[in-house]
């Protein structure tokens, strides 16, 4: 009994190894010092549990062979010769009998091929019936949502949610991507852990489907037919593609499933081939768009083909109209590239292919008659109006000597406009060929003039007439009107030019001489542009302004997701100032490994290479780069401040300003002011450019945002995971609980942030920060602004860049102090990481960058034994604070005080006797309040531990 009752006087505190005196029981505690002679037990034990956002993740399995399909329903096709399966499992980690969450959001993307693709019909019918209503298929996305219930979903460990089925094409290399999110209580945990099924191959590694092997006795084959000479003009061809079964004689052949990819190459572009059905139907055909031609791809299940006399039948015809220019001709041809056939109770093989196939178009001849169509740029053109922003071409017909004029029955022109900047095609201007009147015979190529636009960039003149021509004079023709609001009218390249002169009918005609002046070209307005990106040719993040300054205007241009800038100004002769300018996301690209770069070139260890990271370091403008930089940006990312004091979020340089040769030394100044605003006099000035420097960023870390560039960019990258922890319990109300945050990985740092949440509403209280194993920590590297919204955040970068200094496994970060508001049974419960009050990485010394998880181990505090007892009281304290010693000997103890950052405040030599000393600390009651850290040392050891002052308002 009386043992059970000393045990309960002490309580273990298992974050600092020490013990304090348990409230209550006073009258027993002299008596408990008369017995520390004894042996004390430990009751307790440890649990450990892996942190939320780890503990469930997906599996997959990719299966090739036939098995029973997942689900009953005829719409789920098993995997064979056509497709395969991604099963998708959803896992416990590690591995419990039970899952359970709030909601899931899985994404997955099959990836690779052209003729690939996911059975959406056979996908959907695949899911088994309590997740049909989470699935949806958007063509090779695929995507599994179990909406937030607060009943959290419950099912057992490795549950199939989904299987994906892929229609496979042989020879496509294909992968996946594969995601999930998932909530847990208060958790939203991205990023879900991804293995393959039982340790299989990784999700990059890609899968090609096979081919099956040859069909035997008979062997069937498929191809496409030859045809007669081809047409000589838009005339429409039909090429039927077959399926012969290997053996003469009408029949009906019943097919289970079959496929056929038809490639179509050419040498002209082609109109876009039709599908007529036959056995397959138009809806089981597609046409995909190949670069230079096409890929007829059709695939088809359980379909009946009547084959003639010769064994042959028709899967499908390709009906093609020609070239989309006839003048020019050209030529297509048809070649099978592979194909797959299971008949019915067989197995899948690979039928023999037929020769390719070629149809000639003919075009049109050069004309005899010396016709020569000229294109360039007017001579006398008059004045524009508004901002002179109208720029024109002409188009003439022309021949040497007489006659002075000639009739045309046919003139067809379709010319492509080469443009630089923002460049449109307004419409036809002056004229000297009167376009024919619609009706008796006049046609305009299927536009409703003569002039028509048929895309931005391309122009269509075009008639033909079967009664009276059109009367043409020598060297005349029409313009072509445009807005060049920005950049150049560059060249003109003509796709069809053919004409008419004798009024032969639609199979006459002959394609005249061509000629652009190309000396005429380029065609620019009165304009600024330029380009503006950063150092490493990176588009801006987002959105900034172009202001264009002038002395009869001026002008604002809003970019967005745009290198190129060009305006047409109002004076052609007049003087601007060019000047962008960007305010917003100061902390885009800004983090704790920018501090390391910097301090590595103050130190003179890593000097920068380029002027540009220079500029973005110096963010006090006065053209060097010390330890007030590191200061300014070290607040932004603690949000000390929310913007830069003595710089902008972003600077924007004259590209073409010249600098001393890099690298300098940190010792030395780079020349200001460096131009940030370009002034142009002469017009017009396409190549004003820009060279963006965002401010703090040294290592051009800060992405386009919402741009999207496909490249790879630094804030998008997988990033390998890094472990904190620290060691959580039980606590009653007021009790002052320190938590060292510990590095449980084994990766050296040379820096790492984080940004912390705590619930302050009514479970925690924060006292302060404090120092603990790696030299550096101050008061600096916290931010405390926003504690009342329970955020707090910190960083730390080497003292020397991390050449020799760094953070290892093991160590001890910093200490975090709180008071608990109330009893709480788990207080590590109450403390976690969050990316939106400060992204959670660290880096090592070659600026790679790791993700950082908090950990929390559950432990049970408990009593145990010891030689020695030191404790200090009360905690927190206000005035005086107290130390029991309990000393085996008279002796003499130190004791010592430090505050939070390691700074010494107290240091005391007394006397001891033998059993236990009670040590009043009289300096103590001068102390300014905060988070301290003690030091005893007496001949028996050494033992230390945190204390709080707060004094009452």
């Amino acid at each position: 009994m009386l043992v059970t009752r000393l045990l309960n006087l002490f309580k273990y505190n298992a974050d600092e190894s020490t013990f304090f005196l348990a409230k209550g029981d006073a009258c027993c505690q002299n008596l408990f010092f008369s017995f520390l002679f004894f042996s004390f037990l430990f009751l307790g034990k440890v649990n450990s549990q892996i942190a939320g956002c780890n503990s469930i993740g997906l599996e997959y399995c990719r299966i090739t062979q036939t098995v029973p399909p997942p689900s009953s329903n005829g719409a789920c096709l098993p995997p064979g010769c056509f497709r395969y399966y991604y099963q998708i499992y959803l896992l416990a980690n590690p591995s419990t009998s039970s899952i359970f969450f709030n909601s899931l959001d899985v994404e997955f993307s099959l990836l690779g091929g052209t003729l690939s693709m996911v059975n959406e019909i056979a996908t959907e019918g695949c899911v088994t019936g309590q997740f049909a209503t989470f699935i949806g298929v958007d063509g090779n996305d695929v995507g599994f949502n179990m909406p937030y219930q607060s009943s959290p979903y419950t099912y057992p460990n490795q549950t199939l949610l989904f299987t994906v089925v892929v229609d496979a094409f042989p020879g496509e290399a294909l992968t996946f991507s594969l995601g999930g999110t998932f909530t847990s209580g208060p958790l939203i945990c991205p990023n879900m852990l991804i293995q393959p099924c039982q340790g299989g191959t990784g999700i990059d590694v890609p899968y090609t489907m096979p081919e099956p092997a040859a069909c035997q006795n008979p062997s069937p084959g498929v191809g496409v037919e030859d045809v007669s000479a081809g047409n000589p003009y838009n005339m429409p061809v039909d090429i039927p593609v077959y399926y012969d079964k290997g053996t003469t004689g009408a029949s009906s052949v019943a097919i289970d499933e079959i496929d056929v990819a038809i490639k179509m190459s050419s040498t002209n572009l082609m109109e876009l081939p039709t599908i007529l059905a036959g056995a397959i139907a138009v809806s089981d055909v597609r046409v995909v768009g190949n670069g230079n031609g096409y890929t007829i791809y059709a695939h088809a299940r359980n379909i009946s083909l009547f084959t003639g006399a010769n064994g042959k039948g028709v899967l499908f015809t390709i009906k093609l109209n020609g070239p989309v220019f006839l003048s020019a001709g050209g030529s297509a041809t048809f070649s099978t590239t592979n194909s797959r056939v299971q008949l019915a109770g067989a197995t899948c093989c690979k039928p023999s292919l037929g020769s390719p196939v070629t149809v000639e178009f003919a075009g049109f001849p050069p004309c005899t008659e010396d016709i020569t169509i000229n294109m360039g740029a007017p001579n006398n053109l008059p004045p524009g109006t508004g901002e002179q922003c109208e720029a024109a071409t002409y188009v003439t017909f022309s021949w040497p000597g007489a006659p002075v004029s000639r009739t045309f029955y046919k003139i067809t022109l379709v010319v492509d406009v080469e443009t630089s900047g923002n460049v449109s095609i307004l419409g036809m201007g002056n004229s000297d060929i009167v376009c024919p009147t619609p009706g008796s015979g006049a046609s305009y190529c299927g536009g409703s003039s003569c002039f028509t636009i048929l895309d931005p960039n391309t122009f269509q003149y075009c008639f033909w007439t079967f009664g009276t021509g059109v009367n043409v004079v020598n060297e005349t023709g029409f313009l072509v009107n445009y807005d060049v609001s920005s950049g150049c009218i560059e060249g003109l390249t003509f796709r069809e030019a053919y004409i008419d002169l004798v009024g032969g009918g639609p199979s006459v005609a002959c394609v005249p001489n061509i000629v652009v002046n190309t000396n005429d070209f380029p065609i620019c307005s009165p304009m600024i542009a330029g380009e503006i990106l950063k150092e490493n040719n990176v588009l801006v993040e987002n959105s900034y302004d172009i202001d264009i300054a002038g002395i009869n205007c001026s002008y604002n241009l809003p970019q967005t997701c745009e290198s190129i800038y060009a305006k047409c100004v109002c004076n052609p002769n007049g003087q601007y100032m060019v000047t962008p300018s960007k305010t917003d996301n100061v902390l885009c690209g800004v983090s704790t490994y920018d501090l390391v770069l910097i301090n590595k070139h103050i130190l003179n260890i890593a000097n920068f290479t380029t002027p540009y990271q220079w500029i973005a370091a110096d963010i006090t403008n006065n053209g060097q780069v010390t330890n007030n930089d590191l200061n300014e940006i070290r607040k932004a990312v603690l949000h000390i401040n929310e913007e830069f004091t003595g710089a902008p979020s972003w600077k924007f340089i004259d590209k073409n300003f010249q600098y001393p040769p890099f690298p300098m030394q940190s010792n030395q100044y780079l020349p200001i002011p460096y131009p940030t605003s370009i002034q142009v006099s002469t017009l017009p000035s396409i190549n004003s450019d820009f060279v963006a420097v965002k401010m703090g960023d040294v290592n051009l870390s800060c992405g386009t945002g919402g741009c999207f560039t496909g490249g790879n960019e630094s804030e998008d990258r997988e990033r390998e995971e890094l472990m904190v922890s620290y060691q959580s319990y039980g606590v009653a109300k007021d009790e002052i609980i320190t938590i060292p945050i510990q590095m449980n990985t084994n990766t050296a740092l040379s820096a790492y942030q984080m940004g912390i949440r705590f619930n302050n509403m009514d479970a925690l209280e924060f006292i302060g920060p404090a120092k603990a194993d790696i030299e550096g920590i101050s008061n600096k590297s916290f931010g405390l602004t926003e504690l009342g919204a329970g955020k707090l955040r910190m960083l730390w970068f080497s003292a020397d860049g991390g050449e020799h200094q760094k953070v290892v496994n093991g160590q001890k970060l910093y200490y975090l102090a709180f008071k608990a508001k109330k009893d709480l049974k788990d207080f590590g419960s109450e403390i976690w990481l969050d990316d939106t009050v400060l992204p959670n990485v660290g880096y090592d010394n070659s600026g790679n960058e790791f993700r950082m998880e908090l950990r929390t181990e559950k432990i049970d505090r408990t009593v145990t034994s010891a030689n020695q007892i030191v404790s200090c009281h009360p905690n927190p304290f206000a005035g005086e604070l107290s130390f029991s010693i309990f000393s085996t000997s008279m002796s003499e103890a130190k004791i010592w005080l430090f505050d939070a950052f390691g700074v010494r405040r107290v240091a005391k030599t007394v006397a001891l006797n033998k059993g236990l000393n009670e040590i009043m600390l009289e300096e103590s009651k001068s102390l300014p309040n905060g988070l301290f850290n003690w030091v005893v040392t007496t001949p028996d050891g050494r033992q230390s531990g945190m204390v709080v002052k707060q004094t009452q308002p």
